[in-house]
């Protein structure tokens, strides 16, 4: 699991802030459980910041494209937008069924969710860049 985590932070490491120096490279070489759940609140707010560019390219490609025909770019938007809504509610469940079996708001339950979490947006970016619009 351990090679698994670092695989994905490998990713997402270098879209960090520079406030986060001292966990990134704690998260280079994790050795204990605090520190990958440290890392795991990391990339799950990378993964999210990630998620909210693609989100935000999409919408402005949408306006962009339809701008011929507000209305009809008007209405797409608000469907994206309902999507969205749906989707975060599903991954926000999913992800605790991850975790299901884990005692609730232990840090081997956050670091599970915050892996879940950090995983389903990055598909949910790739989605938004690769499907819609294209």
């Amino acid at each position: 699991m351990i090679k698994k985590i670092y695989i994905g932070l490998a990713f997402l490491i270098p879209i960090l802030s520079s406030a986060d120096e001292t966990l990134k490279a704690s998260c280079r070489e994790m050795v204990n459980s605090q520190q990958i759940y440290d890392c795991s609140k990391i990339e799950r707010e990378a993964a999210d910041k990630i998620l909210n560019d693609s989100y935000k390219t999409l919408l402005t490609r949408v306006k962009d494209q339809y701008k011929p025909s507000p209305e009809l770019g008007d209405e797409f938007i608000e469907k994206i937008k309902v999507s969205q809504r749906l989707w975060i509610k599903l991954r926000d469940a999913d992800c605790i069924l991850d975790a299901f079996q884990i005692e609730t708001g232990s840090q081997a339950y956050e670091t599970t969710v915050n892996k879940c979490v950090a995983r389903l947006s990055e598909e949910r970016s790739r989605h938004l860049e690769e499907n819609i619009l294209r």
